[in-house]
């Protein structure tokens, strides 16, 4: 409910962590959108005459995962035995003839080339998608890079280009890949600009679901969901950030990381998919398990997901940990949406604070509870000798394996960005110095409670007493 997909329709379930849930998304993706085509070419193999050629089978390899469903709803009820039928749809499926057997089927049939499908994925995309490329065996070209802005936002124009070229080359999009809360900047995509350009491109003839990588804000969205204290205002309050969130309504799947921004143990992934009828399609049964029917239905007294996930036997200890949070913390305004909205707001406090101090400044305006900032060398003559500070201040600041939690002062991590990205581009300072590095090191920090706005010591608040420790650095080099 949290995302606007109907309850009754949609699929769901806990994962090791955001990488699996991602893989997940393709897997089941994958098995949606090559149904049309394995349909046709059942009926073509029961002596059915049908349409061949280039057009049609684009068209096929671009009908909606929803009319999808039709198709097969229609194609099962042709027959007196639909789980005749099913058997009998399964042996030309791409899962059970492969990549290769599925693109040979596909030419003896159509009469025409198979071309490659392809994954649009923004430049900021977690390393985990390029590796899924390898993974499932159609390699990293077939990953498409979408441009992003100096906000490292996914640029819309991008992704309509890109769909636009596939369009000319009659190359399938398997799956748009859009981000709310990328790992190293917290940036959020304009997830409702993207949904408006993927369904000006179902128009053009050209489809492809829309996967959201909400491993890192998945959570946001509760900023914007009202409770039972009304409809006060909470989060950022940038039109842009609300309509992103909101418009998880409108995509296809949602990769969601409790382990994050739900503040829950390792390993507490999560993937939601709209269309349920796709986990259909790659259930696998076991012998030895007592399941005999669809046994994700939660009014069961045991429901069984193993047939349906990539991952077989998994521990509960985190399944009942985002159990219990959920209860004890409503997802919205009154719960998570609080905590969450607080940390954004601290995290463009300290924004303010940073780019009022003249040898520090932060990447972006926070989208999210996370700031990226890097220290600022007038004197330096090259990339690298900014990087060599902001590497000193991320080893001062960062993770050491010889201390105990309780000896850190603040606890921080670094990042890069590269060399092409538009921040570093079109940045006047940094695109005069020499171009001797291939990224600029940042210094990376998460809010991740509300205390850090309240006064140490001294009387200085927690962020007050960080940045002079900076700058204190700085003055020491």
């Amino acid at each position: 409910m949290l995302y606007g997909y109907d309850p009754d329709t949609s699929f769901g379930h806990l994962t090791s962590g955001g990488t699996i849930a991602n893989y997940e998304s393709l897997w089941f993706t994958k098995a949606g959108r090559f149904l049309p085509l394995a349909i046709e070419i059942a009926r073509y193999a029961e002596g059915t005459e049908i349409e061949t050629g280039k057009e049609a089978l684009f068209r096929l390899l671009n009908v909606t995962l929803p009319d999808t469903e039709v198709l097969l709803n229609e194609f099962l009820s042709e027959g007196e035995d639909p789980a005749q039928r099913w058997t009998f749809l399964t042996h030309h499926m791409i899962s059970h003839v492969g990549d290769l057997g599925f693109a040979r089927n596909v030419e003896r049939v159509f009469g025409t080339p198979w071309i490659q499908p392809v994954v649009l994925v923004p430049r900021t995309a977690h390393y985990s998608w390029s590796r899924s490329a390898s993974l499932l065996g159609v390699g990293k070209d077939s990953y498409l890079k979408i441009e992003v802005d100096e906000e490292f936002r996914m640029r819309p124009a991008s992704l309509k280009q890109l769909l636009d070229q596939c369009r000319e080359r009659y190359q399938p999009v398997w799956q748009i890949v859009t981000i709310a809360g990328t790992t190293e900047f917290g940036s959020v995509d304009p997830i409702d600009e993207i949904v408006h350009v993927r369904d000006a491109a179902i128009k053009d003839g050209i489809y492809a679901p829309i996967h959201v990588d909400a491993a890192y804000g998945g959570y946001f969205p509760t900023m914007y969901r009202d409770g039972e204290e009304g409809p006060d205002p909470l989060g950022p309050q940038d039109s842009w950030i609300k309509n992103a969130f909101r418009a998880f309504q409108h995509t296809d799947s949602i990769t969601v990381d409790p382990h994050k921004a739900g503040y829950i143990l390792y390993g507490s992934g999560s993937i939601v998919l709209k269309h349920g009828f796709l986990k259909d399609l790659v259930a696998e049964t076991a012998p030895y398990c007592s399941d005999r029917e669809d046994t994700t239905r939660f009014d069961k007294p045991s429901p069984q997901l193993g047939k349906f996930i990539l991952e077989g036997s998994k521990p509960g200890a985190a399944v009942a940990s985002v159990w219990f949070s959920h209860k004890l913390i409503p997802l919205n305004k009154d719960g998570y949406g609080r905590q969450l909205a607080s940390l954004c707001t601290i995290a463009r406090s300290f924004d303010s604070m940073v780019n009022e101090r003249s040898r520090l400044t932060s990447l972006f305006r926070s989208h999210t509870n996370l700031v990226c900032i890097y220290a600022v060398n007038e004197q330096a003559k090259s990339l690298s000798e900014v990087n060599a500070v902001n590497e000193y201040l991320a080893i001062r600041f960062g993770v050491k394996e010889v201390m105990s939690i309780q000896s850190y002062d603040y606890l921080i991590s670094r990042t890069t960005v590269s060399l092409d990205m538009p921040y570093v581009q079109n940045d006047p300072w940094l695109s005069s110095l020499e171009q001797d590095s291939d990224h600029l090191v940042v210094l990376r920090l998460v809010f991740m409670n509300r205390w850090v706005e309240s006064n140490e010591a001294s009387g200085k608040s927690y962020m007050m007493d960080f940045l002079d420790l900076l700058e204190g650095e700085l003055k020491a080099l």
